[in-house]
């Protein structure tokens, strides 16, 4: 989760690839909830490796403008990058959050 969350905070739309834990939820809400980024699991052989092609192909797929998906997704990173820096300015919910907690 930490790293999704600097990965919003940075603008950065994500490659998914989910193994144990938090991870397969954590990718279904990068990747169906938020859509702001592509799941590689499918594309995993039956000895779950991934080809480095397809890993090319998804991080262009991820990055390219061209089509109304892509913008979306684009779209969508960069408000939440910019709610994520919101909430952590001065008097954002994540500053005021924790000074309240610090505050006790």
């Amino acid at each position: 989760m930490n790293s999704m969350l600097e990965a919003v905070y940075a603008g950065v739309p994500m490659l998914t690839l989910p193994i144990a834990f938090d991870q397969p939820v954590n990718s279904r809400l990068v990747v169906e909830v938020w859509k702001t980024g592509l799941g590689l699991r499918e594309k995993a052989r039956d000895d779950c490796v991934i080809e480095r092609v397809e890993i090319a192909a998804a991080v262009d797929r991820l990055m390219r403008r061209d089509t109304v998906k892509a913008e979306d997704r684009l779209r969508k990173v960069a408000l939440l990058k910019d709610a994520a820096r919101a909430a952590c300015e001065e008097g954002g919910s994540s500053s005021s959050s924790f000074r309240s907690k610090i505050q006790l």
